[in-house]
């Protein structure tokens, strides 16, 4: 079947130029395994990669000098592809020969999809908070970043927490109008942004006594130790740096979303 595999491994794949350079056949595949699946495979008949770049293939905006060429991309599909593998418990593996073309897969492991919706519609619903506040089925995030494949990112990560509704704002302004519109659980928010900065929009959220409540935590590229400083003293619930730890963001977003619905 391999589907679900295709959808978060081709498009990663595909539009990364720097692996898949526009030269050349792409054939995509599925395979099954016991314990893992191997689902969904790549094989290109492009340049191929040379063998001490193999470890620079996730680096975010890393285009292994195709920048230099004429061939269009960002360098971030690849390294999007293996951060969601990865949260789902996979690996994306790669070989390649100079010449000759590379091959890309991904395992990922075997799991009942049945038991695995009923288990999360029920800890959604019914699992009680320390107060005995059940937890609703699904409580909204809002996500204020002008950068789409930040915002791609974070969407297919949520994306599989059934008990999340995930908003975005590509423009702050429009964030702190969703956050109004919505009054979300929780509101994640990007600092760099044109026009208004996080910080500007952290300052109306907080001085508007219908969201002043509302946990809000900042994930931004601004990582030196006096821009944590300057977060936490600005009044940001917690301080996220980028590239993401997927385990930490995912740690932080349950516990800062569980504290808010339980209040």
């Amino acid at each position: 079947t391999g589907t679900e595999g295709d959808d978060q491994f081709y498009p990663g794949f595909n539009e990364d130029p720097a692996l898949d350079p526009g030269s050349g056949d792409d054939t995509i595949y599925a395979l099954g395994g016991n314990d893992y699946v191997n689902a969904g495979a790549g094989d290109d008949t492009g340049l191929g990669i040379v063998a001490d770049r193999l470890k620079d293939i996730s680096q975010p905006f890393n285009r292994l000098g195709a920048e230099q060429s004429a061939i269009e991309g960002t360098g971030i599909g690849l390294t999007i592809t293996r951060r969601i593998i990865e949260v789902m418990g996979g690996s994306l593996g790669v070989q390649s020969e100079v010449g000759v073309g590379s091959t890309f897969w991904l395992e990922l492991p075997q799991a009942s999809v049945t038991q695995h919706v009923e288990s999360t519609e029920s800890k959604a619903s019914t699992e009680p908070g320390e107060d005995g506040q059940l937890l609703q089925a699904q409580d909204t995030v809002l996500y204020i970043e002008d950068n789409p494949a930040n915002l791609r990112l974070v969407a297919q990560i949520l994306g599989r927490r059934k008990d999340l509704h995930l908003l975005t704002a590509h423009i702050p302004e429009l964030g702190f109008e969703l956050a109004k519109a919505h009054v979300p659980n929780l509101i994640l928010l990007d600092i760099n942004m044109p026009g208004m900065d996080g910080y500007q929009v952290l300052q109306l959220i907080q001085a508007d006594a219908a969201l002043q409540h509302i946990p809000v935590v900042a994930i931004t590229a601004n990582a030196m130790p006096r821009d944590i400083e300057r977060g936490r003293a600005a009044g940001f619930t917690e301080y996220l740096t980028k590239p993401l730890d997927i385990s930490r963001f995912l740690g932080v977003v349950t516990r800062v979303w569980r504290a808010s619905v339980r209040r």
